[in-house]
């Protein structure tokens, strides 16, 4: 008996270019937000910088406690520089940006593959101009 093969369908190249994209977004956001973290402790003095960025990029919830409750408790010794903040923008648009996607659209990875650059690339902008409009209050 002869068995048809199955139908397979190819799959578009814009969903591999968009696939790869979104694994960078990841890692940009992953990246900045262990950068944020690390300088935003070293300039708090703390001995275990290393730690909380680590910790924050490996178990999320270390890095809440350290925003909510370490960060308060001690003041930064130097005021933030300008990496720090395109770090701070990029980790919370990259967090922004997974938490919408995962919020908005289907349980379907193609469609949040579609959502997810561009999301990100308007929260980043958004948040530049939040950022931008602070900075020029003199806040």
């Amino acid at each position: 008996m002869i068995r048809p093969h199955p139908v397979v369908m190819p799959v578009p190249p814009t969903v591999y270019l968009e696939y790869y994209l979104m694994l960078v977004l990841f890692a940009v956001g992953w990246v900045s937000l262990g950068y944020w973290i690390y300088a935003d402790a070293t300039a708090r003095g703390s001995s275990s910088a290393l730690f909380w960025a680590i910790g924050t990029v490996v178990f999320l919830p270390i890095g809440v406690y350290y925003l909510l409750f370490y960060r308060r408790s001690h003041e930064r010794a130097v005021p933030q520089t300008r990496r720090e903040r395109i770090a701070e923008i990029l980790a919370v648009g990259g967090i922004v940006t997974t938490v919408a996607s995962a919020m908005l659209t289907p349980p379907d990875p193609l469609t949040q593959l579609q959502f997810m650059p561009v999301a990100f690339v308007v929260t980043v902008l958004v948040l530049f101009l939040f950022e931008y409009r602070i900075r020029a209050s003199g806040s």
